[in-house]
């Protein structure tokens, strides 16, 4: 992956915007119009939407009241199973299709005579499930398959005062040095995940002229982050 790119080159030519901003965890069920409103005016056009969601119409309403035209934006939903994804592929009605929450055997299944190779795997992807993580984002390397991430503030938001918090506040202060202005914990963890090679599905954590982390302090949030597994979202899809 390109980090100075706006964009990722996927398996099937098409490019996606390398940050998105998603419209489930943080806002499941939740009215997103107006967020959503507050995402495209600060230049994002990487929408990640789905029915299960339960607020779909709120991003439609939100992508609606914002007056960008539909051709600029890059929007993300969810069907039922990848064959129906590839009849809308062959109907010209989706530009790309991709998979969420495949593990690597469920990725080698349908690789195995597959009619249209998936662009995409979104998945859970933050410090604390990194272990179990990277065997899905290299196999996904492998193949031509992007990496998606949802999740990825879950240290900060989901497990306040865990091990990766201590190592963030020196990270974060050698890139406000570099930048000239302010870096949060949230932006950390962005480049982080960039910097793994996925695209980053957040609540809108922006990350232009954010230095990049040296291979030492991707490191140190590594090992801060191994001393704790916790999943929070499809568990039980992977044996938790």
């Amino acid at each position: 992956m390109v980090l100075n790119s706006p964009t990722v080159k996927l398996n099937d030519g098409n490019h996606i915007p390398w940050l998105g901003f998603g419209t489930g965890s943080a806002l499941y069920q939740r009215d997103a119009s107006e967020l959503v409103q507050l995402a495209i005016k600060n230049g994002i056009t990487h929408l990640d939407g789905a029915q299960m969601y339960r607020n779909e119409d709120t991003l439609g309403a939100g992508i609606r009241a914002s007056g960008r035209p539909r051709s600029e934006l890059y929007i993300v939903t969810k069907l039922d199973t990848l064959a129906v994804g590839q009849t809308c592929t062959a109907e010209g009605l989706t530009r790309s299709i991709g998979v969420s929450n495949f593990r690597v055997e469920d990725l080698e299944v349908i690789l195995d005579g597959a009619v249209v190779t998936p662009a995409v795997n979104q998945i859970e992807l933050h410090p604390y499930v990194w272990k179990a993580a990277e065997p899905i984002v290299r196999f996904g390397e492998e193949h031509g398959i992007i990496t998606i991430s949802y999740g990825g503030q879950t240290p900060l938001a989901r497990v306040p005062g865990g091990p990766v918090d201590a190592v963030l506040p020196d990270i974060c202060a050698r890139l406000e040095k570099i930048r000239g202005q302010t870096v949060t914990p949230g932006q950390v963890l962005s480049k982080w995940i960039l910097q793994k090679g996925a695209v980053v599905d957040s609540e809108a954590v922006e990350t232009a002229n954010v230095p990049d982390l040296t291979a030492e302090e991707v490191e140190r949030i590594d090992d801060a982050g191994s001393k704790l597994h916790k999943r929070i979202f499809m568990r039980a899809v992977f044996g938790e």
